[in-house]
């Protein structure tokens, strides 16, 4: 159970650092950071999840233990796509804060660390899983103290040493379980159903947050962004990340344990709605804290449907011997749910607030009726 929780611990933090990051900023009334440090990350996540191919998922679910070429195609793609990145930003000379675009190295590495988790969670290694567990718990509080005392002229030579870090971890631990022999680059990249799917997955958080982003004011964009993430958290933390560990682990009442939190805490909301006005206009200053608070509500009664819709998806996962029907479903799902904020911005924005709920009520009809073998 210790080490079932270690891992569900490290795999959360790792992937959803950026999330957190953005959260941090936003308590801290940098708002204008946190947005971009969403569209960063939704920028990065998209380009890499084109080539992610489920990668996570495979290892875990797959019946051999060699993984050198997907663990060599992240690392060339990271450097890739880190330089790419940069150059992008300067060449179209797009004015992005300096400490923004020193979270592009860290954002990649973390990215290699999925697989890097999944490899040594399959091999049941769980030294390289704490020693990685404690790098991230350091950056993460020294990151925290940085923006918390306001020294962010400090941000950018904290990245850059913990890159560091987190690059030679990597390479000492993977160094005694890896051999690359005979991998060739160009031959590992691979263009077909799970990368498109991949790919497709986080294609709506993209969306939404230009759309969005174009819209509204800065302030308002980071109350939906925040929003959003929220109910998201649950969703993408089943669907991409530990969905399938439950179930190899025999952790599938933390489905079941994720909705009751949910709805007690819709409840509490809507009894001691005064109290949650109050805590979240003193959280965030610059931010209206009703619509916040009816934009949450109803997000989070879509993180419901979600949940019990990535519920079905991860079993019928496990099940299918032939994945490209669940694959299909997922490139269907995300490109309905793409066009609702576009949609909804375009006949009235008003009810932008409800985006969330239609799209967990799509995701919970396409994986629960509409996905079938």
């Amino acid at each position: 159970m210790k080490n079932s929780i270690l891992i569900l611990a490290t795999i959360i933090l790792n992937n959803f650092f950026p999330t957190l990051l953005m959260f941090i900023f936003f308590i801290f009334d940098s708002n204008i950071i946190g947005v971009e440090i969403a569209l960063l990350t939704s920028a990065l996540n998209l380009i890499c999840q084109i080539f992610s191919m489920h990668g996570r998922n495979t290892i875990l679910t797959s019946k051999v233990n060699n993984f050198e070429v997907l663990v060599f195609e992240r690392i060339n793609l990271s450097i890739f796509f880190g330089i790419g990145a940069i150059l992008f930003i300067y060449l179209i000379n797009y004015n992005l804060n300096i400490n923004t675009i020193s979270f592009i190295p860290i954002i990649l590495l973390f990215w290699i660390n999925e697989i890097f988790i999944s490899f040594f969670e399959k091999k049941k290694q769980l030294r390289p899983i704490w020693v990685t567990n404690t790098l991230i718990l350091t950056y993460f509080l020294s990151t925290f103290i940085l923006i918390y005392s306001d020294s962010y002229q400090f941000l950018l030579k904290s990245n850059f040493i913990f890159s560091c870090i987190f690059t030679i971890n990597l390479f000492l631990s993977l160094k005694k379980f890896l051999i690359f022999k005979n991998t060739n680059f160009f031959t590992t990249i691979q263009f077909n159903l799970k990368s498109v799917s991949s790919f497709f997955l986080i294609f709506p958080v993209f969306i939404w947050r230009i759309f969005i982003y174009q819209t509204f004011e800065v302030d308002e964009a980071a109350l939906y962004f925040m929003c959003f993430a929220i109910a998201s958290l649950p969703g993408t933390l089943f669907l991409n990340v530990i969905g399938i560990s439950l179930f190899n682990l025999r952790l599938t009442y933390f489905f079941k344990a994720t909705v009751y939190v949910i709805i007690s805490f819709i409840l509490l909301n809507i009894l001691f709605k005064d109290v949650s006005l109050q805590f979240i206009s003193q959280i965030f200053i610059k931010i209206n804290e009703y619509k916040f608070f009816i934009t949450l509500i109803y997000s989070l009664m879509g993180s419901i449907l979600l949940i019990f819709g990535i519920f079905d998806r991860c079993k019928k996962f496990i099940k299918f011997e032939n994945k490209s029907r669940i694959f299909k479903v997922d490139i269907i799902n995300s490109i309905v749910i793409s066009t609702l904020v576009p949609m909804i911005i375009f006949f009235d924005s008003e009810f932008i607030h409800i985006s969330f709920l239609l799209s967990g009520l799509i995701s919970f009809i396409s994986y629960k009726f509409i996905l079938n073998e």
